[in-house]
């Protein structure tokens, strides 16, 4: 387990777990949460006619999805081999920037396959199944993917 210290031969895979745990919360979740509250503010109509954030936000967008999207091909996992936290970390900031930030999963095919990846865990599924016994139904976070972001699941769906 990479998570709980490097092991002798994985420590290429520790670097990068420590790298991309911080990354996803310090680095990519700030920048996707404000450019979704942006987004808010417009659709609120609290902004004047020079506020575009699609459009101020966009060269660090492209900036970090492309950097993710490279990291997609060099391994099943962010860390290497393995499953980790950081993979967990990283769903969150990237399912955002898909569903409510104008980031395309046609521009970021590897990325979107990935976050598809990840939903098809049983421990992911699991959990989904958890929320639709509590609350009766889950966005469909398959729908994220493919850029149906507004869907809703009923639990008998």
């Amino acid at each position: 387990m990479i998570g709980l210290g490097a092991r002798p031969g994985q420590e290429t895979e520790w670097r990068n777990f420590q790298y991309y745990m911080h990354y996803a919360e310090g680095g990519l979740m700030l920048l996707v949460e404000t450019r979704f509250l942006a987004f808010c503010a417009i659709g609120a109509h609290i902004h004047t006619n020079t506020f575009q954030p699609q459009f101020m936000f966009q060269p660090q967008f492209i900036l970090h999805f492309d950097f993710l999207e490279s990291q997609m091909g060099n391994a099943p996992f962010l860390s290497g081999q393995y499953f980790t936290a950081a993979d967990i970390m990283i769903i969150f900031p990237v399912e955002i920037a898909f569903a409510k930030c104008e980031v395309s999963h046609n521009d970021y095919p590897l990325l979107a396959n990935y976050l598809q990846r990840m939903y098809q865990r049983p421990a992911f599924v699991k959990a989904m199944q958890r929320i639709i016994n509590i609350d009766g139904q889950h966005v469909g976070l398959d729908d994220v993917v493919r850029g149906r972001p507004n869907s809703v699941v009923n639990a008998g769906t």
